[in-house]
């Protein structure tokens, strides 16, 4: 089943952006796109982000599943930026943790936030998205996935678990 369409996406993406410059206000934004879907959507985030405020956001793709030690973590936070760490999915809140521990400074941020396109709720721990596109409670047996056309968010959709993905 389809939850969202492609002008769906970019109409709650945009919606998004605003927020997501209401929290920053004239700090600099740094988006960190979650793996290969949340960097889609933080790609997205982005454009819209530099027509109203240019010149001010930095966006890198992380791959939160990629194993590290704490003394491999390499992502540093200039002082003062807004953090904003995007996912597609938000579930268990798992991966988010995984991301944020690849900070070693995260306390010299602004503000850290969570953004993601759809928040399915079922965390594992105390993580939530301050900014979401739709919030979809889902079954233990149901999966969302976002499908991508061009390396840009197409669609999302309600899936019966498991799927070939």
């Amino acid at each position: 089943m389809v939850l969202m369409s492609e002008k769906r996406i970019a109409r709650s993406l945009h919606r998004m952006a605003f927020e997501i410059l209401e929290y920053a206000g004239d700090h600099d934004v740094m988006l960190i796109g979650i793996n290969v879907r949340g960097y889609a959507v933080a790609n997205l985030l982005n454009e819209f982000l530099m027509k109203v405020h240019p010149g001010k956001t930095k966006l890198i793709q992380m791959d939160a599943e990629e194993q590290v030690s704490r003394d491999q973590q390499v992502t540093v936070c200039e002082p003062g930026t807004v953090l904003v760490f995007v996912d597609d999915v938000i579930f268990s809140g798992l991966t988010l943790h995984r991301a944020m521990l690849r900070f070693p400074n995260l306390e010299d941020a602004q503000n850290i936030l969570v953004a993601a396109l759809i928040d399915r709720g079922h965390r594992r721990l105390p993580i939530r998205a301050d900014i979401t596109g739709m919030h979809v409670p889902t079954k233990f047996d149901e999966h969302i996935r976002l499908r991508l056309q061009n390396h840009k968010p197409y669609e999302v959709e309600l899936l019966p678990w498991p799927t070939n993905m």
